[in-house]
């Protein structure tokens, strides 16, 4: 899509949120002093992404279900950050290393925060990067309730990438991992995503016991080797638990 297009999606976004009983496209090219042709090709656009809703039978638009979702997921992250922030970061001064605090978007990891208390100038670097479920710790933590049958069709569906040699592809060798991840309680990432870290990672519930995000944290095996990964996983778990109790306490 051109950089005009994109200006006059947005337009149109903006002209509809104005109209809450919705438009019909020959109203919205003269609002816009469109071609209707014009409006027809990027509102049909908007409405296959969700962004725009259209009644078929009245021939209206209206601005869609999407729009609420992504006000739903930014005021339940600002939330999150707000309630894990002084936890993120006394679990970085327990561990001397960085810690991340993450949810699923689209089926991936989407960083939402990450605290260091040593490098505060680059502490905000990966947020909004996006992972894969399969290779981090976080990702793993997030799908640690599924079943085998809910995890193989994520498999399906995003595919395993050979980020490293440690990376695992095998579907049935990560069930076998999320087996072992469910029964401790705890997730790990033995250089599977970027060679020579070690992550691990833990997941958060609201209060309906449902994993809503996760938190990890990671070091360097070439610098750190001596640091014990089941030490490591209970500061994860101490800080979990207590984000979980402040969001299910909100």
């Amino acid at each position: 899509m051109s950089i005009q297009s994109i200006d006059r999606a947005f337009d149109i976004i903006e002209l509809l949120s104005q109209t809450p009983r919705g438009m019909i496209l020959s109203d919205m090219a003269a609002a816009l002093s469109l071609p209707v042709s014009t409006v027809y090709r990027i509102t049909a656009d908007l409405v296959k992404k969700g962004y725009v809703d259209k009644n078929s039978e009245l021939n209206l638009y209206k601005i869609g279900l999407k729009f609420l979702d992504l006000t739903g997921l930014f005021r339940f992250n600002l939330e999150l950050k707000t309630e894990a922030q002084p936890i993120l970061m006394e679990l970085s001064r327990q561990t001397g290393f960085p810690v991340f605090l993450a949810t699923m978007m689209d089926h991936e990891v989407c960083y939402i925060d990450r605290v260091y208390t040593a490098e505060l100038d680059s502490a905000y670097s990966i947020i909004g990067q996006k992972r894969s479920l399969f290779s981090t710790s976080l990702g793993k933590a997030l799908i640690l309730s599924r079943s085998d049958e809910e995890i193989l069709s994520l498999i399906e569906e995003k595919g395993m990438v050979h980020y490293t040699l440690y990376s695992i592809t095998d579907p049935e060798e990560f069930l076998k991992v999320m087996d072992e991840c469910r029964r401790r309680g705890w997730t790990t990432d033995n250089q599977e995503d970027r060679l020579d870290f070690q992550c691990v990672g833990a997941p958060i519930y609201d209060y309906k016991r449902d994993i809503v995000a996760s938190v990890s944290t990671s070091w360097d095996k070439t610098r750190f080797g001596e640091m014990e990964v089941e030490k490591a996983a209970d500061l994860v778990m101490e800080a979990a638990a207590r984000i979980s109790e402040r969001l299910s306490s909100r």
